[in-house]
């Protein structure tokens, strides 16, 4: 969470939803840090602030949390995947949303609209519209000129699509099904 007392306004971020992004755009508007990195509790004096998150594509959102499960301490050792291949992600993926596995502790791997808690946001900023959407932001100056917002990173051999084969796209559909509705994301890689 990302918070200006001042000015009251916050961002709760979301488990692979453009965090790093956000809060290094939002340190230029002032404000700081508040509670754990993914805190989504809100204390009683942000009540009546301005609320407002970042989502991300489900499908590409899938590559950067497999990326982080499969390859990256401390992840790739908490959940123990048994194969490194997006394919066996989603299909891993798809068995535990299936099973409601809700422990709080894996938030990373529930869909985004779950780990909002059912706070009503004032903005939903969606990371590949950012260029656009960050202006909609009532503390920000409608002129401001933003570069290039959002960059993957980590480099990666493939583009995001091409990691998806087999049932891989239909996996990660029904897995997060919610946030191609909430969200208004297309339910097919085109």
């Amino acid at each position: 969470m990302f918070v200006n007392n001042k000015n009251k306004w916050l961002y709760i971020s979301t488990p692979k939803g453009g965090t790093h992004t956000l809060y290094e755009m939002l340190s230029y508007f002032g404000g700081s840090r508040y509670g754990k990195f993914h805190n989504r509790v809100l204390d009683h004096q942000h009540k009546n602030y301005f609320k407002f998150t970042s989502v991300r594509n489900p499908f590409k959102r899938a590559i950067s949390v497999w990326h982080s499960l499969a390859f990256c301490e401390p992840y790739k050792s908490k959940f123990g995947l048994k194969e490194t291949s997006f394919r066996y992600f989603s299909e891993w993926l798809l068995e535990k949303n299936k099973n409601n596995y809700k422990d709080t502790n894996w938030s990373l791997i529930r869909s985004q609209k779950y780990g909002h808690n059912n706070i009503k946001f004032d903005l939903i900023l969606q990371i590949e519209n950012l260029k656009n959407d960050f202006k909609k932001l009532p503390f920000v100056n409608k002129e401001i000129k933003i570069i290039n917002p959002f960059t993957t990173r980590k480099e990666r051999s493939k583009e995001w699509f091409e990691y998806y084969e087999g049932n891989s796209q239909e996996n990660i559909y029904e897995c997060w099904k919610d946030d191609f509705l909430e969200y208004h994301y297309e339910n097919k890689i085109s």
